[in-house]
């Protein structure tokens, strides 16, 4: 399984990288850095809500992936 992570957050690969060992699932996992469209430390929930949103939108189209992820 070829997993993209949306995201290029040493802490937040680290994180994914972590779930999938501790839940035995083999898969080769790749940071992919999308675009958030927010500042780099959001200060409101909004702005995490929109983050997430943004992630998760502009990870869908990356091709050659099984499954993507965004932390």
């Amino acid at each position: 399984m070829k997993v993209a992570i949306g995201s290029d957050n040493k802490v937040k690969v680290e994180a994914v990288r972590e779930a999938f060992r501790l839940a035995n699932l083999n898969a080769e996992k790749i940071p992919t850095g999308v675009e958030s469209g927010v500042r780099l430390q959001p200060l409101s929930n909004e702005e995490v809500i929109i983050c997430a949103i943004n992630r998760a939108r502009r990870a869908m189209p990356l091709p050659d992936f099984d499954l993507r992820m965004v932390v």
